[in-house]
């Protein structure tokens, strides 16, 4: 198993918005040895989200992360964001 764990501040009001982004991102159909992604909202903060990306292998998560696709859709999900993710 491998993958990103990742931390980011959601802009205020944009909770919904980027639920429903997450959502229609769904799976990386394209993206060979994907496991999973899932999102969770801190106790602490409401704003603040913990992300949590799983492929099979370092392989599969290395050539997802080089796909021109990928970039496009980070670049979309800063949008959401107040900041890139930690």
């Amino acid at each position: 198993m491998y993958g990103t764990i990742m931390r980011a501040k959601i802009k205020a009001g944009q909770q919904d918005a980027f639920r429903r982004y997450a959502q229609e991102q769904g799976s990386p159909s394209d993206a060979s040895g994907w496991v999973s992604s899932e999102f969770a909202v801190e106790d602490k903060d409401p704003n603040r989200i913990v992300g949590i990306i799983r492929f099979k292998d370092k392989d599969s998560y290395v050539k997802n992360a080089k796909a021109p696709q990928t970039n496009d859709n980070y670049n979309q999900m800063l949008k959401f964001l107040e900041g890139p993710p930690e």
